[in-house]
């Protein structure tokens, strides 16, 4: 892949040249690589699921690029070379990791704070929790709130009391934008 850089003659140029060249714009840079051939052989499932996986992705890009305020706050992360585009796409790809559940100050009364520590490449959007009896009944569940400090770290505070906190089960999720989700369980001892 050869980068153009204020060359005359392939400024204007886009799309497929002939055969073997296409040439798109990107940045104020002419970037030329070759056609890439299709492969007549039959598609395994696993690679027609990977196809219709980023054919979502980019239905995904394209709707955030269509739309000016998340457009923005994509571009607002960029790097260097990189389009909202570009971002939003791998976004669709990229699951919110869950770092940290501190459980260390729950102890089954009303008021008491579980945090959860959450990245994504772009943003994670929401984490929810679930507290669970021994016996997988729901104690509650609802969101977490985002700190006010630490944009990274999320807060729920507990509004039931639990007898029993050992064997509890917690479980707090993360969502980012185009909807991934990670879960973290820890069970109370």
């Amino acid at each position: 892949m050869a980068k153009l850089k204020n060359n005359v003659v392939t400024k204007r140029t886009r799309n497929k040249v002939d055969d073997i060249h296409i040439f798109n714009q990107r940045i104020e840079k002419t970037i030329q690589r070759k056609v890439q051939s299709s492969s007549v052989l039959i598609k395994t499932d696993k690679q027609l699921k990977v196809r219709t996986k980023f054919k979502k992705g980019v239905e995904y890009a394209k709707s955030v690029i269509s739309n000016p305020s998340i457009k923005a706050a994509y571009e607002a992360v960029l790097a260097d070379g990189q389009t909202a585009y570009n971002l939003a796409l791998s976004d669709y790809f990229v699951a919110p990791e869950i770092q940290m559940l501190d459980t260390s100050k729950y102890h089954g009364k009303v008021g008491d704070i579980i945090r959860v520590r959450a990245i994504d490449n772009f943003r994670v959007n929401e984490v929810k929790l679930i507290i669970k009896k021994r016996n997988e009944i729901i104690i509650e569940s609802g969101d977490a709130v985002r700190d006010s400090l630490n944009i990274l770290l999320w807060k729920y505070t507990v509004t039931k009391v639990n007898t029993k906190v050992s064997g509890t089960k917690i479980i707090a999720t993360a969502i980012d934008l185009p909807g991934n989700l990670t879960a973290k369980e820890e069970i109370m001892e």
